[in-house]
Protein backbone atom coordinates (compact mmCIF):
# COMPACT_ATOMS: atom_id res chain seq x y z
CA UNK A 1 0.00 0.00 0.00
CA UNK A 2 1.67 3.38 -0.88
CA UNK A 3 0.52 5.00 1.97
CA UNK A 4 0.70 2.91 4.72
CA UNK A 5 3.30 0.10 3.51
CA UNK A 6 0.91 -2.78 4.23
CA UNK A 7 0.31 -6.29 3.82
CA UNK A 8 -3.28 -5.98 1.41
CA UNK A 9 -5.32 -8.79 1.54
CA UNK A 10 -7.49 -8.45 -1.32
CA UNK A 11 -8.78 -12.11 -2.77
CA UNK A 12 -10.26 -14.80 -0.27
CA UNK A 13 -7.35 -16.54 1.41
CA UNK A 14 -5.67 -18.95 4.54
CA UNK A 15 -2.65 -17.59 6.15
CA UNK A 16 -1.41 -20.83 8.48
CA UNK A 17 2.56 -19.94 10.36
CA UNK A 18 4.29 -22.24 12.40
CA UNK A 19 3.60 -20.62 16.15
CA UNK A 20 3.20 -17.48 17.38
CA UNK A 21 6.77 -17.48 18.66
CA UNK A 22 8.07 -18.68 15.19
CA UNK A 23 6.08 -16.71 12.31
CA UNK A 24 5.77 -12.79 12.90
CA UNK A 25 4.22 -10.28 10.58
CA UNK A 26 6.25 -7.29 11.60
CA UNK A 27 5.41 -3.76 10.06
CA UNK A 28 8.81 -2.42 11.85
CA UNK A 29 6.73 0.59 12.70
CA UNK A 30 7.03 1.33 9.03
CA UNK A 31 2.67 2.11 8.68
CA UNK A 32 0.27 -0.66 9.17
CA UNK A 33 0.47 -4.43 8.93
CA UNK A 34 -2.38 -5.76 7.14
CA UNK A 35 -5.80 -4.22 5.49
CA UNK A 36 -8.26 -6.43 4.40
CA UNK A 37 -10.16 -5.54 1.42
CA UNK A 38 -14.64 -5.15 1.42
CA UNK A 39 -15.89 -8.74 0.75
CA UNK A 40 -13.08 -11.13 1.42
CA UNK A 41 -12.85 -13.98 3.78
CA UNK A 42 -9.41 -14.06 5.63
CA UNK A 43 -8.18 -16.96 8.02
CA UNK A 44 -4.85 -16.12 10.00
CA UNK A 45 -3.65 -18.87 12.65
CA UNK A 46 -0.84 -19.39 14.47
CA UNK A 47 1.55 -16.44 14.26
CA UNK A 48 2.27 -12.87 15.36
CA UNK A 49 0.79 -9.70 13.92
CA UNK A 50 3.26 -7.02 15.37
CA UNK A 51 4.77 -3.22 15.29
CA UNK A 52 2.17 -1.62 13.08
CA UNK A 53 2.12 2.04 13.31
CA UNK A 54 0.39 5.30 11.94
CA UNK A 55 0.72 8.75 12.61
CA UNK A 56 -1.24 10.49 9.73
CA UNK A 57 -4.27 11.04 10.57
CA UNK A 58 -7.33 9.58 8.92
CA UNK A 59 -5.41 5.81 9.12
CA UNK A 60 -6.90 3.51 11.50
CA UNK A 61 -6.24 0.20 12.64
CA UNK A 62 -1.96 -0.21 13.42
CA UNK A 63 -2.39 -3.91 12.93
CA UNK A 64 -5.16 -4.90 10.91
CA UNK A 65 -7.89 -2.44 9.45
CA UNK A 66 -10.84 -4.38 7.38
CA UNK A 67 -14.15 -2.80 5.86
CA UNK A 68 -17.53 -5.13 4.94
CA UNK A 69 -14.82 -8.47 5.64
CA UNK A 70 -15.02 -12.00 7.52
CA UNK A 71 -11.83 -12.54 9.51
CA UNK A 72 -10.88 -15.40 11.78
CA UNK A 73 -7.67 -15.00 13.56
CA UNK A 74 -6.70 -18.46 15.75
CA UNK A 75 -3.58 -18.76 17.95
CA UNK A 76 -2.48 -15.01 16.66
CA UNK A 77 -0.44 -12.89 19.15
CA UNK A 78 -1.34 -9.17 18.40
CA UNK A 79 1.96 -7.14 19.80
CA UNK A 80 2.98 -3.63 20.14
CA UNK A 81 1.06 -1.69 17.67
CA UNK A 82 0.56 1.79 18.00
CA UNK A 83 -1.21 4.74 16.39
CA UNK A 84 -2.66 8.61 17.34
CA UNK A 85 -6.05 6.85 15.58
CA UNK A 86 -8.35 4.65 16.13
CA UNK A 87 -7.53 0.80 17.20
CA UNK A 88 -5.15 -1.91 17.33
CA UNK A 89 -7.57 -3.97 14.97
CA UNK A 90 -10.23 -0.97 13.32
CA UNK A 91 -13.20 -3.28 11.49
CA UNK A 92 -16.55 -1.25 9.86
CA UNK A 93 -19.37 -3.46 9.19
CA UNK A 94 -17.27 -6.82 9.49
CA UNK A 95 -17.13 -10.14 11.24
CA UNK A 96 -14.54 -11.04 13.25
CA UNK A 97 -13.22 -14.06 15.27
CA UNK A 98 -10.81 -14.45 17.60
CA UNK A 99 -9.85 -17.60 19.45
CA UNK A 100 -7.08 -17.90 21.42
CA UNK A 101 -5.85 -14.45 20.30
CA UNK A 102 -3.82 -12.31 22.86
CA UNK A 103 -3.40 -8.59 22.36
CA UNK A 104 -0.03 -7.36 24.31
CA UNK A 105 1.32 -3.98 24.49
CA UNK A 106 -0.98 -2.17 22.50
CA UNK A 107 -1.52 1.39 22.18
CA UNK A 108 -3.81 3.38 20.22
CA UNK A 109 -5.87 6.65 20.34
CA UNK A 110 -9.10 4.72 21.19
CA UNK A 111 -9.40 0.89 21.27
CA UNK A 112 -6.10 -0.59 22.52
CA UNK A 113 -7.55 -4.16 20.90
CA UNK A 114 -10.37 -3.52 18.46
CA UNK A 115 -12.33 -0.04 17.61
CA UNK A 116 -15.73 -1.83 15.66
CA UNK A 117 -18.37 0.37 14.23
CA UNK A 118 -21.47 -1.85 12.92
CA UNK A 119 -20.12 -4.89 12.98
CA UNK A 120 -20.09 -8.64 14.58
CA UNK A 121 -17.33 -9.56 17.37
CA UNK A 122 -17.11 -12.87 19.00
CA UNK A 123 -14.09 -13.38 21.06
CA UNK A 124 -12.77 -16.79 23.55
CA UNK A 125 -10.60 -18.33 24.98
CA UNK A 126 -8.56 -14.89 24.77
CA UNK A 127 -6.80 -12.36 26.56
CA UNK A 128 -4.67 -8.66 26.82
CA UNK A 129 -2.06 -7.92 28.98
CA UNK A 130 -0.49 -4.54 29.33
CA UNK A 131 -2.55 -1.72 26.62
CA UNK A 132 -2.91 1.21 27.11
CA UNK A 133 -4.82 4.13 25.28
CA UNK A 134 -6.46 7.76 25.87
CA UNK A 135 -9.86 5.96 26.43
CA UNK A 136 -10.91 2.11 25.72
CA UNK A 137 -8.01 -0.11 26.38
CA UNK A 138 -10.37 -2.79 25.13
CA UNK A 139 -12.90 -3.09 22.74
CA UNK A 140 -14.85 0.11 21.28
CA UNK A 141 -17.65 -1.20 19.97
CA UNK A 142 -20.20 1.37 18.12
CA UNK A 143 -23.98 0.17 16.86
CA UNK A 144 -22.25 -3.39 17.11
CA UNK A 145 -22.60 -6.87 18.16
CA UNK A 146 -19.98 -7.92 21.05
CA UNK A 147 -19.87 -11.89 22.59
CA UNK A 148 -16.71 -11.99 25.11
CA UNK A 149 -16.27 -15.94 26.70
CA UNK A 150 -13.60 -17.17 29.03
CA UNK A 151 -11.36 -14.80 28.47
CA UNK A 152 -8.83 -12.43 30.92
CA UNK A 153 -7.78 -9.11 30.79
CA UNK A 154 -4.79 -7.89 33.34
CA UNK A 155 -2.46 -4.59 33.55
CA UNK A 156 -4.37 -2.53 30.92
CA UNK A 157 -4.96 1.39 31.74
CA UNK A 158 -7.96 2.53 29.87
CA UNK A 159 -7.02 6.55 30.19
CA UNK A 160 -9.21 9.42 31.17
CA UNK A 161 -10.19 10.65 27.43
CA UNK A 162 -13.84 9.95 28.28
CA UNK A 163 -14.26 11.75 31.56
CA UNK A 164 -13.62 15.03 30.10
CA UNK A 165 -15.17 14.26 26.41
CA UNK A 166 -18.60 13.29 27.36
CA UNK A 167 -21.12 15.26 29.59
CA UNK A 168 -20.44 15.71 33.30
CA UNK A 169 -21.77 12.21 35.01
CA UNK A 170 -21.82 10.63 31.75
CA UNK A 171 -18.65 8.50 32.99
CA UNK A 172 -17.39 8.67 36.85
CA UNK A 173 -14.33 6.81 35.81
CA UNK A 174 -12.10 5.96 32.54
CA UNK A 175 -14.19 3.88 30.62
CA UNK A 176 -13.77 0.17 29.22
CA UNK A 177 -10.68 -2.06 29.87
CA UNK A 178 -12.99 -4.31 28.94
CA UNK A 179 -15.71 -3.31 26.65
CA UNK A 180 -16.87 -0.06 26.25
CA UNK A 181 -20.46 0.29 23.76
CA UNK A 182 -21.31 3.29 21.97
CA UNK A 183 -25.06 3.48 20.67
CA UNK A 184 -27.11 0.76 20.07
CA UNK A 185 -25.73 -2.92 20.41
CA UNK A 186 -25.86 -6.31 21.97
CA UNK A 187 -22.82 -7.29 24.01
CA UNK A 188 -22.52 -10.65 26.10
CA UNK A 189 -19.91 -11.26 28.43
CA UNK A 190 -19.49 -14.40 30.43
CA UNK A 191 -16.68 -16.42 32.35
CA UNK A 192 -14.36 -13.17 32.74
CA UNK A 193 -10.94 -12.89 34.89
CA UNK A 194 -9.72 -9.85 35.43
CA UNK A 195 -6.54 -7.95 37.26
CA UNK A 196 -4.62 -5.25 37.97
CA UNK A 197 -6.37 -3.04 35.20
CA UNK A 198 -7.15 0.94 35.82
CA UNK A 199 -10.91 2.23 35.15
CA UNK A 200 -14.10 0.53 34.90
CA UNK A 201 -14.22 -2.57 33.21
CA UNK A 202 -17.76 -2.13 31.40
CA UNK A 203 -19.24 1.08 30.15
CA UNK A 204 -22.09 2.07 27.35
CA UNK A 205 -22.92 5.47 25.90
CA UNK A 206 -26.58 4.95 24.31
CA UNK A 207 -29.06 2.44 24.48
CA UNK A 208 -26.82 -0.95 24.15
CA UNK A 209 -27.93 -3.96 25.95
CA UNK A 210 -25.25 -5.68 27.70
CA UNK A 211 -25.53 -8.81 29.86
CA UNK A 212 -22.67 -9.96 32.41
CA UNK A 213 -22.39 -13.64 33.74
CA UNK A 214 -20.65 -16.02 35.53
Amino acid sequence: DAEFGDLDITDDITITGTGAYSTTIDANQAGRSIEIYPGVSATLTDLTISNGFIASGNGHGSAIYMQQSDVTLTNVTISDNASWTYGTIRADDSTITLNNVQFNTNSPYIGAMMYVVNSTVTMQDSGADGNTSAGVAGIYAEDSTVSILNSWFKNNDTGNLFQWQNPPGAMSMPAGYILHMQGSGTAKLSDIQASNNIGRAVTSIGNATIEISS
